[in-house]
């Protein structure tokens, strides 16, 4: 198999640029990492999650007396909704 060369040019004064800065890379442990270059620091860390958050588990905020109250309504909710569908 025959290869063609390029209709395009490669792009002229490539060499004249600086060769970028090295990047630094630091890992304490897999839940902190540290990221450098240019004199730029960037800082990436596990976060707890926290109530407030959109996607987090209010089970686990909530109490044990919350939890069975909002189980009981559930099942009284459900029942009612099978008995109708029952009953129609």
């Amino acid at each position: 198999m025959a290869i063609d060369r390029s209709i395009m040019q490669a792009p002229q004064g490539l060499e004249a640029l600086a060769p970028p800065e090295p990047i630094e890379i630091e890992i304490e442990d897999p839940e902190a990492v540290r990221i450098g270059m240019d004199g730029m620091m960037i800082e990436l860390e596990k976060a707890e999650p926290r109530a407030d958050e959109f996607d987090v588990n209010l089970a686990e905020y909530m109490g044990e007396g919350e939890l069975a109250s909002l189980a009981g309504e559930l099942m009284v909710t459900m029942s009612r909704i099978f008995l109708a569908a029952k009953i129609g």
